[in-house]
């Protein structure tokens, strides 16, 4: 399924055919979208959410749309309606009007059968709304307290003006269950939300895990492996999404069985966003590869190092800093340097960094940057700058067990 803009007015969702069962989802109603594996984009691109089953049908599926019903778009709570189309044969399914101050979703996904989860949020209300193939409401989930503990909101999640971001690099299945259809979401730290679909009824936390981890390394085996078959070229926005969410679940799961496919990925471009926030020097740009990120660190957590590739992509003075990373030689490399040495030492010799975590304290205004260090000795040196208009290396932190081994890293990825 894709989820697109029909126009700013009537219809403010559409779910199209298309050959695979993924499907991308339109935020029209916050400052930032979200996707079925995260959020990223500002308001009014698309987004991605995964597979809804191992084996995809490629036969032609139903398209939603959720209309309003003024010509203008709709503020939240404004009245609205949905609506199930089949495209082959043309048909209606079903239309419903939404109750009177009913949100309009800001994602949605849809199963096989025709039967939707409509996540609805306000700024620290979110649920999900189920519906039965009629259109009709089964359940309004409220997922904050309710499903999801305050401390793990507090913990992983983070807060902005437009609201509480939570749902970046998640991984969404539909599992059967004893032979009832399910929807799954989980979150980049862990956190499955189980709902049962004929009933709506949300699902204890812990029960069927063992069926669920069976289902999602299913699921991450079958999308890394058709992702590294196919052409690099392909691998482009929406399709990324879904393919990020499994990469990350790879190395949570421990599913060996996608090194391979983590291992053709590697070489992917992925660059989705420069880091620092203005928080750099303005001669400085500094952009992530996220899918290789994201590799980088399930290949890590399964105990195979990594081949090279940046993590990161620097532009220094108007040079782009590129090519393989010397991995093998970096423990050495790093115990040459001494503070005091400038930025392109520092690129010069152990190339970009891995991770340009934001920063969140202390003193200086530029961001530090991070460099893995693979080995018996697996660690990581987090190398501070001075706070000046050509800032110099003013500390090197060598931190132990490696940052990848914990879950910072995961929270940078799925927010930033």
């Amino acid at each position: 399924m894709t989820w697109e803009r029909i126009s700013p007015g009537r219809e403010l969702l559409r779910c199209l055919p298309r050959r695979s069962n993924a499907c991308t989802a339109l935020n029209p109603g916050s400052d930032r979208s979200r996707a079925g594996a995260g959020p990223g984009a500002a308001r009014g691109s698309l987004f991605s959410c995964p597979p809804a089953s191992r084996a995809a049908s490629r036969s032609t599926r139903p398209e939603v749309r959720i209309a309003s019903r003024s010509r203008r778009r709709a503020p939240r709570g404004s009245r609205f309606s949905r609506a199930l189309y089949e495209e082959t044969p043309a048909r209606l399914v079903w239309r419903r009007d939404a109750s009177p101050g009913e949100l309009h979703p800001s994602f949605a996904y849809l199963d096989d059968g025709g039967r939707a989860v409509l996540h609805t949020t306000t700024w620290k209300d979110h649920r999900f709304v189920v519906l039965d193939d009629s259109g009709d409401v089964l359940s309004s989930v409220a997922l904050f307290g309710d499903v999801i503990p305050w401390d793990e909101i507090d913990a992983h999640a983070r807060y902005t003006t437009a609201g509480v971001d939570w749902t970046g690099l998640s991984l969404v299945t539909y599992p059967s269950l004893e032979g009832r259809a399910h929807f799954c979401l989980r979150t980049f730290w862990g956190r499955r939300i189980l709902i049962e679909l004929s009933t709506g009824r949300v699902i204890p936390a812990g029960e069927g895990s063992s069926a669920l981890d069976a289902v999602e390394r299913a699921f991450v085996e079958d999308t890394l492996r058709q992702a590294a078959e196919s052409p690099m070229d392909a691998l482009t926005e929406p399709r990324l999404a879904p393919i990020r969410a499994a990469a990350l679940v790879a190395g949570s799961l421990g599913v060996r069985s996608a090194i391979p496919a983590l291992q053709a990925l590697e070489a992917v471009e992925d660059v989705s966003s420069v880091m620092g926030g203005g928080s750099n020097p303005i001669d400085l740009e500094i952009s992530r590869h996220r899918l290789r990120s994201i590799v980088h660190l399930s290949l890590r957590r399964l105990g195979v190092p990594p081949a090279g590739y940046p993590a990161t992509c620097v532009r220094l003075r108007g040079t782009d800093l590129r090519g393989r990373v010397p991995l093998p030689e970096r423990a050495a490399r790093a115990a040459s340097l001494r503070l005091g040495a400038r930025r392109l030492d520092v690129l010069t010799a152990l190339g970009p960094p891995d991770a340009v975590p934001r920063r969140t304290g202390g003193r200086g205004r530029f961001d530090p940057w991070e460099y893995d260090l693979d080995g018996p000795a697996s660690r990581t040196l987090r190398l501070s700058w001075q706070d000046k208009k050509q800032p110099l290396l003013e500390a090197i932190e060598s931190i132990v067990p490696p940052v990848w081994a914990g879950d910072t890293r995961d929270g940078e990825l799925a927010r930033w």
